[in-house]
């Protein structure tokens, strides 16, 4: 009797440590897209940042490989005319070494408010918030709601629209 008493004992903590396992593995991979997302974001954020007192060529390496965050084309939309068309990533980062050269800060945040992932494609919506100092001695600091669509290619998500309007704040 003792046998099968430790033998049930077994099986029912192998089954339990087996629940466990396929638990925490299902809540890991169905929440694995949306922490690659947040990422993308934070690497997005670090790219388009120049710190103060940093020096313009380490700060042009960070924005000198936008492939790391953006499709080969990005669709940007946004209510600044300027700023409304489909730029390829080579001039995505140009256009932020352009930027970085004429500042001598700036600063992304982005604040998430949704993450919705459908198959390949994701959606990124939340608040944006653009600010930094200029070397001409002036500052600048912007406010608009913001939503990044991405797509996913051989398991990394890439941003490939950007719409940017209504500005919340100068």
């Amino acid at each position: 009797m003792k046998k099968t008493t430790a033998k049930k004992i077994v099986v029912l903590l192998l089954l339990a440590v087996f629940a466990a396992t396929a638990t925490g593995a299902w809540f890991y991979f169905r929440d694995r897209d949306k922490r690659l997302l947040r990422e993308l974001v934070t690497e997005l954020e670090d790219m388009s940042a120049k710190r103060q007192g940093r020096s313009n060529a380490l700060a042009l390496l960070d924005a000198a490989t936008p492939e790391r965050v953006f499709a080969k084309e990005v669709e940007i939309i946004s209510d600044h005319p300027a700023m409304k068309r489909t730029m390829k990533v080579k001039e995505l980062g140009q256009l932020m070494l352009a930027m970085k050269k004429s500042c001598t800060s700036t600063q992304l945040d982005i604040s998430i408010d949704t993450i919705t992932v459908n198959g390949e494609s994701a959606t990124v919506s939340g608040n944006a918030l653009f600010s930094g100092s200029s070397s001409r001695g002036g500052s600048f600091r912007e406010a608009r709601n913001l939503e990044l669509e991405c797509a996913k290619n051989a398991g990394k998500w890439k941003i490939v629209r950007i719409k940017a309007y209504s500005i919340i704040r100068k």
